[in-house]
């Protein structure tokens, strides 16, 4: 027999110990979970976790040895207790854990896990009445030395596949339930990140989270962290030193494109108002017990900017803000209006565009405000500094001083929106302001120009302006100096009987000047009474009286002139009346002229 043939048979029995070999092997790997009896080893599993976790862990499922495709172990309904004192059932649960191990660590003392999955974890976390956390989970302080002792373990990715997640804190009653949470965690050095993302309020976030001490986080220590979140409707981050539950201090980041529709999110229902749009924050947090304070506060709403030092008390029902804050301007309208509404410009009749002011009611707040320009309806005030205060709806401004129309004033403003229809008291004091657009803008009177004085107390109720010019009671005066006036000719009003010519005197062109025009006032349901009215210049002296209709617009006066010659010393009564009493009545854009009787 030649060399070749005695090799080829040689070469088929280790072939054929080769295929044994390694059916055998396959053998055993199919066979083996089923021979291994771990129910035996259930009751120290379950010890050994409870112990490393100082929470009772029961596995009501079976516990299976797993082959393929990894060396590892499957355990089904795996159950992590709540304190005794909790009222979920459970702080953990899931359906399923699966855990791989490197089987060559093993014999090197070691206990080196590739991955655990945990299918549809469900954690239930709370914070009762004392604020205490359920997830402090610190390990039993004495227990027999275990496995987990004796070798060193270590995990170097965790899956959390379609859990849920549910939070509740007794102290403010709040609630949060999170869906379809998909995360890993995963492990470099001594820190921990997690990233994934979670379904809340059907809005899907992706998140991302880093902690150089995990441990000191699940037993109410503090570490240092970095989070972010981005959806939709929100994008956040935060950077600095935190504990779960507690105090937190670090660099906190913060845009959304709709603040109203962010609070629907949250479960806060925020006014149906042209404004809430876009928000961002860009401060230094501190948050200690419910509250927390944003320093170095750079903060943006709609067309608005702010900077300063703001700090939210969450510690009652109602939130309360303080703090000393700067704004370049504040438009008002879009707070108060809803969505498009614009303000009514006809001259003949009143905006009848409801108020919203639930903004008042949201929170409370004791603030320290300059504004550099606030706009209200077509006023334009300038240079604000005053302190704010909202209490329960109820709010008080004291603005000791303000520009207006190249005037200066001060008001103190109370808004009382905690009843059904709100209500109003303004005390008001300007010197010094020009006439024209303030009346223009107040009460869409265009025909009188001037410098002006003007004090005002008075209140009322409503909920448009067309409401509240009908409610207003009140007193004032006012005095314009060197103006004119447009649309109407006292003096030739007066002369009107002697020159048979009264359509002229309320004519569009018809104009005077005057030196002075003054008079006081009172207010009841919108109409405006006055009895010494007073207008002159150096030709003439007009006197007289009336009523104004703020609310339907109209006027009816009767005036007195009387001849007054600038340079002639004699008493005025020793001057002769040059011209007959008349009256002015009707709509203030289309008065009519009329004869009155001597009083």
């Amino acid at each position: 027999m030649s060399p070749t043939s005695k090799v080829r048979p040689n070469m088929s029995r280790i072939a054929r110990f080769t295929l044994i070999a390694i059916g055998i092997l396959i053998l055993l790997l199919i066979v083996l979970p089923l021979l291994i009896p771990l129910s035996v080893y259930k009751g120290r599993v379950e010890g050994e976790l409870s112990g490393a976790l100082g929470r009772p862990l029961r596995i009501e499922g079976p516990l299976k040895l797993t082959i393929f495709p990894e060396l590892g172990l499957k355990a089904d309904q795996v159950v992590v207790a709540n304190v005794p004192s909790g009222q979920a059932p459970y702080l953990a649960r899931a359906d399923e854990v699966r855990i791989t191990a490197r089987f060559r660590a093993l014999f090197a003392g070691r206990i080196e896990l590739s991955r655990v999955e945990v299918s549809h974890p469900d954690f239930r976390f709370e914070v009762d009445a004392q604020g205490r956390a359920n997830w402090n989970v610190a390990p039993a302080q004495s227990r027999p030395s275990g496995i987990l002792d004796r070798m060193k373990t270590s995990v170097a990715e965790v899956r959390l596949i379609d859990g849920t997640v549910r939070y509740e804190d007794v102290r403010s009653n709040t609630r949060e339930d999170i869906q379809n949470l998909d995360a890993t965690l995963t492990w470099f050095g001594k820190t921990l990140a997690l990233d994934g993302e979670v379904t809340d309020s059907g809005e899907r976030i992706a998140f991302v989270a880093k902690a150089t001490d995990p441990t000191a986080l699940v037993n109410a220590k503090s570490s240092h962290v970095d989070l972010s979140l981005t959806s939709d409707l929100v994008q956040a981050s935060f950077k600095g030193a935190l504990k779960l539950n507690g105090p937190a201090d670090g660099t906190l980041k913060f845009d959304t494109p709709s603040l109203r529709k962010l609070a629907a999110w949250r479960g806060r229902g925020l006014p149906n108002v042209g404004g809430l749009g876009t928000f961002s924050i860009e401060a230094q947090l501190s948050r200690r017990d419910r509250g927390y304070t944003l320093s170095d506060l750079k903060l943006a709403l709609d067309d608005t900017t702010m900077n300063g030092v703001l700090t939210v008390d969450n510690s009652q029902a109602r939130s309360r803000l303080s703090g000393h804050l700067s704004l370049d301007r504040l438009a008002v309208d879009p707070y108060i209006l809803p969505p498009g509404a614009k303000r009514n410009m006809r001259a003949t009749a009143w905006d009848t565009a409801p108020f919203n002011l639930m903004l008042l009611t949201v929170f409370d707040a004791d603030l320290q405000l300059e504004i550099a320009q606030l706009n209200i309806r077509s006023l334009t005030l300038q240079n604000l500094a005053f302190p704010l205060h909202l209490k329960q709806g109820v709010l008080d401004m004291r603005i000791g001083q303000f520009a207006l129309n190249g005037g200066n004033g001060a008001l103190d403003l109370t808004v009382d929106a905690a009843q059904t229809v709100p209500s109003f008291r303004a005390r008001l004091n300007l010197r010094r302001f020009a006439a024209k657009p303030l009346l223009a803008a107040t009460l869409g009177v265009t025909g009188l120009d001037g410098s002006g004085t003007l004090n005002l107390d008075a209140t009322t109720r409503g909920g448009s302006v067309a409401a509240m010019i009908k409610g207003l009671w009140g007193r004032g005066d006012i005095m314009l100096e060197n103006g004119r006036m447009q649309g109407a000719d006292l003096e030739l009003g007066g002369r009107a009987a002697h020159l048979g010519a009264p359509a002229a005197a309320t004519a569009p062109a018809a104009a005077m000047r005057f030196t002075s025009l003054r008079g006081s006032f009172a207010l009841a349901r919108g109409v405006l009474h006055n009895e010494d009215f007073g207008l002159s210049n150096p030709i003439v002296e007009i006197l007289g009286g009336g009523t104004v209709d703020l609310s339907a617009r109209t006027l009816n006066f009767t005036f007195r002139p009387r001849a007054r010659l600038e340079r002639d010393e004699r008493p005025m009564n020793t001057i002769s009346d040059f011209s007959a009493p008349f009256s002015l009545s009707g709509a203030w854009t289309a008065l009519r002229h009329g004869t009155a009787s001597t009083p």
